[in-house]
């Protein structure tokens, strides 16, 4: 299980397939669905969607 933050760096949130497994600090886990990654204003915005249709949100 990889476990991720806001604090999580760049490299490691690229290296996050689907199919992983990943949990989020505040109790969002699952496996990885589809990742979006988009870069706006500079800044990278990256979207795991889950099995259990949860979207985890990070920012950086």
């Amino acid at each position: 299980m990889i476990e991720v933050n806001h604090n999580t760096p760049s490299h490691e949130l690229d290296n996050i397939k689907e199919g992983d497994r990943i949990c989020y600090k505040h109790g969002k886990l699952g496996l990885v669905e589809k990742i979006q990654v988009i870069l706006s204003k500079g800044r990278r915005k990256y979207f795991y969607k889950l099995k259990n249709d949860k979207i985890l949100f990070l920012i950086r």
